[in-house]
């Protein structure tokens, strides 16, 4: 008996530390049942018909309908989860089904982000989520080294695309995962900037920028070298963190919109896939687009992502990404003072990363980004309506 009540003390004490872990575990769920459960599933792996879910997916549906209540008279998910819904069925109307992807996508960062705020309830957990993203981060990376061997024999490279065991191989693991590795560069270079946690920061730092260039993210890769010039850059401009989004957002369209508008050359097939997709999309622009953004031709005629995520949102949603960009204002700067810097970066990383990949609509990267600012929120009340 007494050990049964120490057991509930110790589970009442610890259980966010558990549920961050789950929510950062990268083990994906393959929606193909036709062979069983089945959690080894890469990305493009032709022997599945379906792709997989991260099983943050699943904690946060459990999570949503235990606050289903809050979430049902929430406002501003309320206004997000209508528009959205008129759209998809607009799209499918249509035959246009790709939208049904990318729609829950986008709920995905708000809904993980009021849920985590009543959860921890302007309580100061971040300990507690470092502290599980550490242990993930230095798992993973124990895993690889001990088991090199079996996993790469003919490879000099030694980390891998598992996690924990070979069963679980990680779905995204050379677009989307490397993010908890810059997520823990930004948090560990806090620490240090605030003395915290000094030897496990540094721990963690080393670990992610080794584990990082085996993922071959250029974005997340370049961003973590970036940040040294971002934080000379921060401390020389001192902006609002309202001035830094609006800032990284300018620099996303008109991006968008010099690519639209002007033809370059260039010799990465990355970028030129991306650049292509702008150009086309642009080019073949009508007034009809501006209601019905998904009717355009090169819309139609592509059926897998556009590779830049204002254009993808925009492309199936219209102007409801104006709405949708709204509320990722208010998270991102709704931040507790002490946690700005981490904001900061993390916006960076997002916005100026929404010009490469699908980041924020992500489900493994929106849960975890959408728990993050929930975490470092300043607990302002206006928000949570």
């Amino acid at each position: 008996m007494i050990k049964y009540e120490n057991f509930n003390v110790f589970l009442r004490k610890h259980y966010l530390t558990f549920l961050f872990v789950i929510i950062l575990c990268p083990i994906f769920i393959s929606l193909d049942f036709s062979q069983g459960l089945k959690f080894d599933q890469f990305n493009n792996d032709t022997k599945y018909k379906y792709p997989s879910i991260p099983i943050s997916v699943l904690i946060i549906s459990v999570l949503s309908i235990y606050n289903f209540k809050d979430l049902l008279f929430n406002k501003r998910i309320q206004i997000l989860f209508f528009l959205v819904l008129m759209y998809m069925c607009i799209n499918l109307y249509f035959g246009i089904t790709r939208a049904a992807i990318v729609g829950p996508g986008m709920m995905f960062i708000v809904v993980s982000y009021f849920i985590f705020l009543r959860i921890i309830n302007n309580r100061n957990v971040y300990k507690f989520f470092y502290m599980a993203l550490s242990f993930v981060i230095i798992m993973k990376l124990l895993f690889d080294i001990s088991f090199h061997e079996n996993l790469n024999p003919n490879h000099m490279k030694f980390i891998s695309q598992y996690f924990i065991i070979k069963n679980f191989k990680i779905y995204n693991y050379y677009d989307y995962f490397p993010f908890i590795y810059f997520l823990a560069t930004a948090l560990s270079v806090h620490n240090l900037l605030q003395r915290r946690h000094l030897i496990l920061s540094i721990v963690v730092l080393v670990a992610s920028n080794v584990a990082i260039i085996v993922t071959e993210s250029r974005l997340f890769m370049y961003s973590i070298y970036l940040i040294p010039f971002l934080y000379i850059f921060y401390q020389f401009t001192k902006l609002s963190l309202e001035r830094y989004f609006y800032l990284f957002l300018f620099v996303s369209l008109a991006t968008i919109l010099i690519i639209s508008f002007f033809g370059f050359k260039l010799s990465d097939p990355g970028l030129l896939s991306r650049y292509n997709h702008i150009h086309k999309y642009f080019g073949n622009f009508s007034l009809v687009n501006l209601i019905f953004p998904f009717l355009n031709q090169h819309r139609i005629e592509t059926s897998g992502s556009l590779h830049n995520e204002l254009l993808e949102i925009f492309s199936f949603f219209g102007f409801v990404i104006v709405y949708y960009l709204f509320l990722l204002r208010e998270m991102f700067c709704n931040t507790n003072r002490e946690f700005k810097f981490i904001s900061y970066l993390l916006m960076f990383v997002l916005i100026i990363g929404t010009l490469i990949q699908i980041n924020i609509s992500n489900p493994y990267v929106g849960i975890i980004t959408g728990a993050i600012f929930a975490i470092i929120s300043s607990g302002s009340a206006k928000i949570r309506q």
